[in-house]
């Protein structure tokens, strides 16, 4: 179990070290890729179990740190990704000064990625998830240019709205008690709570209408797209979602599946109206998303499951080949070299390693996206025929998006150049894309092979319609940039935002001020009261009462306290006296 923890430790041991390093000249690239590597080598020897501390403790109150390293072969997609990452951006940035915070913030958000897929508590996973959270805000807005500045703080103001919803609907469930993932009985929840943690879940997957942040975070560096937007932070809502699934009930279950039916379907539509490749990705990005919370909504757990982690592989393997090609339009001098009409393929295996990728993406044959996006359709159509549509509908949308880059990327003419190391992430991305189906085929093979000759069929025609649709040219309009929702966004935010405000004041001043007066004027009669009630009770009656009886009774008493024999004699006959009358008497 010891060796179970070194691979959440060793990221964040390698952040740590890379802040605290007294030497600014050092390859900080270096050692977080070598960190990377020992932590994802000991995935390969570690036995799958369970890590367990108990964190907060206060008499009843305990909170323990639950972490499940059942999942190997997730955990190895985060490490992994991250490690090529890592490589990719040590010739990608290697003008950047800031090389150290680069790669601590790197390593950083891979340890907090790594303890939100594997934590078991929902109220530890909210801490690691606001942790990728902020590290994505710092990676994002990391060249500290106005766009990516602006595009960060977009990224963070439309997550926190999700994350708050999160939070409460994580301490309504708490009431219950349903706070371990791992033993959650089907139906206990009610749908309030489910409902709001699925906000922070459309917020953090960028669902529809919680999206605009994740083409606007395009304007990051490209190595943190290829990360933040493949198997780790928009793929945290899918995996916090796959873990309540006990708890969905048929109300939740049908807001989910509309909700990512739509973002599929929407995500596609927009990607095809784009030129900037980054954006394009993040459109299919958006796309795939909402094909994993469909099949989530609609019961196909398991293979949704599967389409997150093959996306994950052709994903960032697309985006870190959209790299190469805006790395090579930026020597070549194009004024902007994310648009694709600009581009020209710099070296054959680059075309083979997009080919394959993209191929994956729209669900060819021989790559791993074959086999998830076929199991997700065979399995919709078992679970609800009428949801299936929206997948039918996809498949030639996506196909058409892809299609249409392509033909810019690959089709158009082929230069000379040699390989260059940017290109052997990719490289690998697109082998190991192949070598999933070849090593899955036999287990996860998919059936019913008359939707995948249908599929198939809406798959080429997909692509060629999209080849002929590269050729027609056409302005942006403003609704194509996330339906306009951009401009809705930038001038609406700082409406509620100074509205928010305003009611603030106006709670603070009407509300708070008036509550605090109030409690000062209570403070003050009390303190009037307790000083009569001093001064009146406890000074004169009782106090200076029993002074009073005492002194009264000292007086009396002193008078035959004379001194005097005589004074005694005369008071022991007069009690004699007193004695034998009342003898008499009684």
């Amino acid at each position: 179990m010891e060796v179970n923890g070194l691979i959440l430790l060793l990221p964040l041991a390698a952040s740590i070290l890379m802040v605290t390093f007294p030497v600014n000249r050092f390859p900080f690239g270096g050692l977080a890729l070598s960190v990377t590597l020992a932590a994802f080598l000991l995935t390969w020897v570690v036995d799958p179990g369970s890590l367990q501390a108990n964190w907060l403790q206060s008499g009843n109150f305990n909170l323990p740190l639950l972490f499940s390293i059942h999942d190997l072969r997730l955990i190895r997609l985060i490490i992994g990704i991250s490690g090529l990452v890592q490589f990719y951006s040590l010739f990608y940035l290697s003008s950047s000064a800031n090389h150290r915070s680069y790669f601590s913030l790197l390593c950083f958000f891979t340890f907090a990625m790594l303890g939100l897929a594997t934590s078991t508590h929902l109220l530890v996973t909210f801490v690691f998830w606001e942790l990728v959270g902020y590290t994505s805000y710092r990676l994002i807005g990391f060249d500290t240019t106005t766009s990516s500045t602006s595009a960060a703080l977009k990224a963070l103001l439309i997550n926190k709205v999700g994350d708050v919803c999160f939070l409460i609907g994580i301490l309504m469930l708490a009431s219950t008690g349903l706070l371990s993932t791992s033993n959650l009985a089907p139906g206990s929840a009610g749908t309030l709570p489910l409902l709001l943690i699925f906000v922070g879940v459309v917020a953090k997957s960028a669902q529809a209408p919680l999206f605009p942040w994740l083409t606007a975070a395009m304007a990051g560096p490209t190595p943190v797209s290829a990360l933040l937007h493949s198997a780790t932070m928009v793929a945290a809502g899918v995996l916090v979602l796959l873990r309540l699934v006990p708890l969905l009930n048929d109300t939740v279950s049908t807001v989910i599946s509309f909700t990512g039916g739509v973002t599929l379907l929407l995500g596609g539509l927009l990607a095809i109206f784009s030129y900037d490749i980054k954006r394009i990705l993040a459109y299919s990005t958006i796309s795939q998303l909402g094909l994993m919370v469909l099949a989530i909504g609609t019961g196909a757990h398991a293979s949704g499951y599967l389409h997150l982690q093959t996306h994950a592989i052709f994903k960032a393997g697309l985006f870190l080949c959209a790299g190469v090609f805006i790395h090579h339009g930026v020597i070549s001098g194009h004024a902007n070299p994310n648009d694709i009409r600009h581009f020209s393929n710099p070296n054959g295996w680059l075309k083979w390693s997009w080919v394959i990728l993209s191929g994956s993406l729209v669900g060819l044959p021989l790559t791993a996206g074959f086999l998830s996006k076929e199991a997700i359709l065979h399995d919709m159509m078992t679970f609800s025929a009428s949801l299936s549509l929206f997948v039918w509908a996809s498949i030639p949308l996506t196909a058409l998006y892809v299609g249409r880059v392509s033909y810019f990327l690959v089709v158009k003419k082929t230069e000379s150049s040699p390989l260059h190391a940017l290109l052997l992430p990719a490289l690998l991305l697109s082998l190991v894309s192949v070598t999933w189906f070849v090593a899955a085929i036999t287990t996860e093979a998919p059936t019913g092979w008359v939707s995948i000759i249908i599929s198939q069929t809406l798959v080429i025609a997909g692509l060629f319609a999209g080849f002929r649709l590269a050729r027609i040219s056409f302005a942006e309009k403003s609704w194509h940039t996330n339906l306009g929702l951009d401009g809705l966004y930038d001038k609406k935010m700082p409406q509620l935002a100074t509205a928010w405000g305003r009611a603030g004041i106006a709670v603070d001043r009407q509300i708070i001020d008036r509550l605090v007066h109030a409690w000062a004027y209570i403070t003050v009669l009390f303190a009037h009261l307790t000083s009569w009630f001093d001064r009146a009770i406890v000074d004169l009656t009782l106090v200076g009462g029993s002074a009073w009886v005492v002194r009264f009774t000292g007086q009396i008493v002193r008078v035959p306290m004379s001194g005097k024999v005589q004074g005694y004699l005369l008071w022991a006959l007069f009690s004699l006296f007193l004695f034998l009358v009342l003898w008499l008497l009684l």
